[in-house]
């Protein structure tokens, strides 16, 4: 019987992009890893270490940077590794990597690092300076460095000045089945159904990066010019900047064509009914939310930023908006609406796509593949 893998995953307090991705790891990988969670208490992803054998173990890890919680993250940390025995600790996002990093450092642990966004929007001066230096230090402490998307390995290479041959792209995956529903035919009836058509949905943390605040006005002037009479747009997803986004969307008078339909768990349900997804973002790392309305045969109309360019080609797989450009985005918006024979043709080409490289049990084994490669010390899963 081969030897069990014993992995520990270090995170943060994650929603979104990043919990899933998690899911679906503690989910897919195969029998040799047993994965422990060390850090934010997530019951759910907690529930599925511990179906896998793995444990939990409670560390003081916030979202935002704070030195003293983060030291003494660090130190639990080391504690930790210094007390058990795990072949590889893998951190999720920069924030737990700091701690998880400097433990494998003190106890000459081995540490593999995801890369899920990057450096945040409103990070500059000090506060820019800081996360590349400190990125740049730890990098030399770290077995791999995996990348969400080729964008974000050539930022981290060419911003960063990260290793290039320590730094590997593994594309987020989803799971594909969730969203094969007939366009229309959702396997239940989402509680929720768009007062006119067409239905316009846009799934996103509602954080200034995901650019809704641009969307409301591309709506607002496709509403206010009469370019499009009827319709309605759907905002699926919580955050910090709910309250300020509502209050806009009154400013804007659009009470009666935007719904804030808050944390949603029928998001494939609402897929199948939608006519078009929408996705603003002003920063993306590869957006999950992208690839399963491409999954559901949605068509996309997304900012062409960061990794979205990998899986969205303009003319091809969707419609590409320029960067926080309201005016571009409710052009684009409009020609996937004025046609939708020709949206309905990139959608079936964008779902051809995921199938063929964004599938969560691609992601996986290339996880796991990396895994072993480090294990083995091989540097060749580096990509040039």
């Amino acid at each position: 019987m081969a030897e069990e893998i014993r992995l520990l995953y270090v995170l943060r307090p994650a929603e979104g992009g990043m919990r899933e991705h998690l899911r679906l790891l503690l989910f897919h990988l195969p029998p040799e890893f047993r994965v422990d969670l060390a850090g934010a208490a997530d019951e759910g992803l907690i529930a599925l270490a511990r179906e896998r054998g793995g444990r939990y173990h409670p560390l003081p890890i916030k979202a935002a940077l704070d030195p003293r919680s983060d030291l003494q993250a660090a130190l639990a940390l080391t504690r930790l590794l210094k007390a058990e025995r795990f072949h590889l600790v893998h951190a999720h996002g920069f924030k737990a990597s700091l701690p998880a990093r400097l433990a494998c450092r003190w106890a000459a642990g081995r540490a593999i690092y995801t890369c899920h966004n990057f450096v945040r929007p409103d990070w500059q001066g000090w506060r820019r300076h800081l996360y590349l230096k400190l990125e740049r230090h730890l990098a030399r402490h770290t077995e791999a460095i995996i990348a969400v998307s080729r964008a974000m390995r050539d930022c981290l290479v060419r911003e960063a000045g990260l290793p290039a041959d320590r730094v590997v792209v593994i594309p987020n995956g989803i799971s594909i089945e969730r969203f094969q529903h007939p366009r229309g035919q959702a396997a239940t009836a989402p509680p929720w159904q768009p007062p006119r058509r067409p239905f316009i949905l846009c799934v996103a943390r509602l954080i200034p990066a995901k650019g809704v605040q641009h969307l409301l006005q591309a709506v607002h002037l496709l509403h206010s010019s009469r370019r499009l009479p009827s319709f309605h747009l759907a905002v699926a997803g919580d955050g910090p900047q709910r309250a300020a986004l509502e209050e806009l969307a009154k400013e804007l008078a659009l009470e009666e064509r935007v719904t804030f339909l808050g944390p949603r768990s029928d998001v494939p349900a609402l897929l199948a009914q939608a006519d078009l997804f929408v996705l603003p973002s002003l920063s993306e790392g590869a957006p999950l939310s992208v690839l399963e309305a491409m999954a559901a045969g949605c068509p996309v109309v997304a900012t062409a930023v960061g990794g979205v360019t990998e899986v969205i080609q303009n003319g091809i797989t969707g419609y590409l908006a320029p960067l926080g450009d309201p005016s571009g985005l409710a052009e684009c918006l409009l020609a996937a609406l004025a046609d939708p024979r020709e949206a309905k043709a990139r959608a079936e080409r964008a779902q051809q796509l995921v199938k063929s490289e964004y599938s969560a049990e691609a992601m996986v084994q290339r996880t796991a593949d990396l895994y072993r490669a480090v294990l083995k010390k091989e540097r060749s899963y580096a990509q040039s």
